[in-house]
């Protein structure tokens, strides 16, 4: 019935859906972009597929004039919410593996290149730095990191890290 009902209602019916689910998949792929990742290099990947998953459902819809239409936007839905999923994922993988880099560079006093320090409350951290910590506490907002580290030492830090490319990091450290 719903088939018969489209193809009745060709253009009535399906253009309209058609737009709306590719005006879906533009609004939730462009919130996606300003609010998790313009910075990042793997974001430029997530779109690319993105976009090819946008085509391909295109192509299935008007292959089949309207009988997969609806696909359209729950697979949209259904999408967004897996590669959110996957990024936070990925971007928490990436900061936590920066952060082991950031304190092992204190430690060694070898920071790399790809850490811009932005505060006098590294050379406090330096004294008290050990290898072996725990992250008592974590918080992030649009692609900065805010760590609550406690060392074996007993000594405890706040760290901020904030990415300024896929590869540079801004780097603020205070002792608790």
């Amino acid at each position: 019935m719903y088939n018969q009902f489209i193809q009745q209602n060709d253009s009535k019916v399906l253009k309209p859906i058609l737009l709306l689910g590719l005006a879906l998949w533009l609004v939730v792929g462009l919130s996606f972009f300003v609010a998790y990742g313009h910075h990042d290099l793997i974001f430029p990947v997530v779109i690319v597929i993105w976009l090819l998953i946008a085509f391909i459902f295109l192509c299935i819809t008007l292959h089949w004039k309207g009988r997969t239409v609806l696909l359209v936007p729950i697979l949209t839905i259904v999408f967004s919410i897996f590669s959110t999923y996957l990024y936070w994922g990925y971007r928490d993988w990436v900061a936590e593996r920066t952060l082991d880099e950031f304190i092992s560079a204190v430690a060694s006093q070898n920071m790399p290149e790809r850490f811009s320090i932005s505060d006098d409350g590294l050379a406090q951290l330096d004294k008290n730095i050990s290898l072996e910590y725990s992250i008592t506490g974590k918080d992030s907002f649009f692609g900065a990191r805010d760590w609550w580290i406690t060392f074996d030492n007993g000594a405890a830090c706040y760290i901020t890290m904030v990415p300024v490319s896929h590869s540079r990091w801004s780097v603020s450290a205070f002792q608790e």
